[in-house]
């Protein structure tokens, strides 16, 4: 799997919901695919781990902007980290 990172800005956050969205229920489509949300230092980003790389830039291009590099290792390793302590803390709950 890829891991794709896209940022845009707060501003730009409902136009980047509905491209997340549209086609929900088709047999390819961005929600089929899954991702993460997060709002994080005054940015909007969106992870995807897929092999489906082109599809997504393509249905990105226009909206976000991909980010690559050192800045896109920093913000995914902080999106993983708070998924991987969200699911240790629901499982203390059940224990």
């Amino acid at each position: 799997m890829v891991k794709l990172l896209f940022s845009c800005e707060p501003s730009k956050k409902s136009v980047l919901a509905k491209a997340l969205e549209t086609d929900q229920y088709a047999a390819e489509s961005l929600a089929r695919i899954g991702y993460t949300l997060r709002e994080i230092e005054g940015k909007v980003y969106v992870l995807f781990s897929t092999e489906k790389v082109s599809y997504v830039k393509e249905k990105l291009k226009d909206v976000a902007t991909l980010v690559e590099g050192k800045d896109a290792e920093k913000v995914i390793a902080q999106i993983e980290s708070e998924a991987d302590s969200a699911a240790q803390g629901f499982g203390s709950m059940f224990g």
